[in-house]
């Protein structure tokens, strides 16, 4: 998740986002309470948040259609999802190595 998170942070600044705040609920399963998932729901509900930065929609759940219902429901609220580009299809195309996202 460090790599991931890392990776964000570096692209949310190429992008020229502000200072990104992290939700992260890693080692829980779907089964247990996500206090950040819930937490980020709440800001972007109240309009406090207009772009989630994500490796990919996976991170919400990982039943596809879950995660997809997720991504709706964050749009839904006018906040934009924005996915970070896959390192690997990076490369394929003739970008950087995953440490340069």
């Amino acid at each position: 998740m460090w790599t991931h998170r890392s990776a964000l942070l570096r692209y949310a600044r190429d992008l020229g986002l502000p200072q990104p705040t992290v939700f992260l609920d890693n080692g829980r399963t779907s089964r247990q309470p996500l206090p950040e998932l819930d937490r980020l729901n709440e800001y972007v509900s109240q309009g406090f948040i207009d772009v989630v930065l994500i490796p990919g929609p996976f991170v919400f759940a990982l039943d596809d259609s879950e995660s997809r219902a997720m991504v709706l429901h964050i749009q839904d609220t006018h906040c934009q999802v924005v996915e970070m580009p896959s390192p690997r299809l990076s490369r394929q195309a003739g970008g950087t190595d995953a440490g340069s996202v």
